[in-house]
């Protein structure tokens, strides 16, 4: 069969279409939806997610699309009613996270500790998300790298196309979006962000590192020339690197948290005094905000704080649109983390449970 035969797709089908069938095809076919399965039966889903993103991986290759990354980037900003087209200004390049990896290092050779999508062994993968990444997707990741001593793959860093997401021993995640980096170094094998160490890559190659790093400043440079990543619109912490340093933010997403509480509790009332049982721990999840943003003016803990209730706030607002049968929930958020605390614990089963 063909690369479009397996996503079923066109051929001469569009990047969103590809895109498109991608997911559609993933979501259908990954093997964690058939993993309390026979061995065989878990086998063929492995089989048929390889041949998937091999497809994938064959449609989106810059010799697929008969030019290059630069070439690309160009003719698509500069094709005459292009933004017209879309209903918004073209960005000034398109390039991804994951074309831009596979130009500049493909076919990936000569790395050990580093590992590329599609190419990146399952139980690693599956170590990773399940020790610090459980809330991606595991079609969205494009690199992972192993700073573990014996390969497990619970340490180290996972990149999408909007983020990196990096895990120490005895740390807490580290957590950047694209958009919100200003600065990516290297220095020995630490990997640095805005100045401080996002990981400390020691058992990874350090000609491994000075690969991907490069490219990964380059994307960023790409990036900042479009002015967002990705054509991403800005997040309300955009501008600044370290959202939670911000006092007038952190309090209004603090102000956002509280409101979208109060909704999701006023919306379960009814629910509870029908089944004659509380579902929501009120008195908890306000001491836990509480905490929370107390704990925001502590340099040492403010980042983890922050992300406590921005979380509380996402959950909520979710959990009271499913109830209302409104807007679109994002799946992802019903799953769990294992550093999450119990209050928020208790908010994802909330939200698992009106899905």
């Amino acid at each position: 069969m063909t690369p479009h035969e397996v996503l079923g797709v066109r051929p001469n089908a569009s990047r969103d279409e590809i895109e498109l069938a991608f997911r559609s095809r993933r979501s259908q076919y990954h093997p964690d939806k058939y993993s309390g399965m026979d061995a065989e039966t878990l086998k063929w889903a492995t089989t048929q997610m390889q041949e998937i993103n091999a497809a994938y991986s064959a449609l989106s290759s810059p010799e697929h699309e008969g030019e290059s990354i630069e070439s690309d980037s160009r003719s698509t900003a500069s094709a005459p009613g292009a933004s017209e087209a879309r209903g918004a200004p073209a960005p000034e390049t398109t390039v991804s996270l994951g074309q831009l990896l596979r130009h500049r290092l493909a076919p990936y050779a000569g790395f050990s500790r580093i590992f590329f999508a599609p190419r990146i062994p399952t139980k690693k993968l599956n170590a990773a998300m399940g020790s610090y990444a459980g809330d991606i997707e595991p079609g969205e990741v494009l690199v992972l790298i192993d700073t573990t001593v014996f390969g497990g793959a619970k340490e180290g860093a996972i990149l999408t196309e909007s983020r990196i997401r990096a895990k120490e021993l005895m740390s807490a995640c580290a957590d950047f979006a694209w958009i919100d980096i200003q600065e990516l170094d290297l220095r020995g094998t630490s990997i640095r962000i805005n100045g401080h160490q996002a990981l400390d890559a020691t058992m990874v190659d350090k000609s491994e590192l000075v690969r991907l790093v490069g490219v990964l400043r380059e994307f960023l440079l790409i990036c900042a020339k479009a002015g967002t990543s990705k054509g991403q619109a800005a997040s309300p912490a955009a501008g600044s690197s370290t959202p939670w340093a911000n006092p007038a933010l952190c309090e209004e997403v603090f102000a956002d948290a509280v409101r979208h509480l109060i909704d999701l509790s006023e919306l379960l009332q009814p629910r509870e005094e029908e089944a004659g049982a509380e579902w929501l721990d009120r008195d908890t999840l306000a001491r836990f905000l509480d905490s929370a943003q107390q704990a925001i003016q502590d340099p040492s803990k403010a980042r983890l704080a922050y992300r406590y209730i921005v979380t509380v706030g996402s959950v909520c607002e979710s959990a009271a649109a499913c109830l209302r049968g409104t807007g679109r929930v994002d799946p992802a958020l019903a799953r769990g983390r294992l550093d999450d605390p119990i209050p928020i614990c208790e908010l994802r089963k909330i939200l698992a449970a009106v899905l």
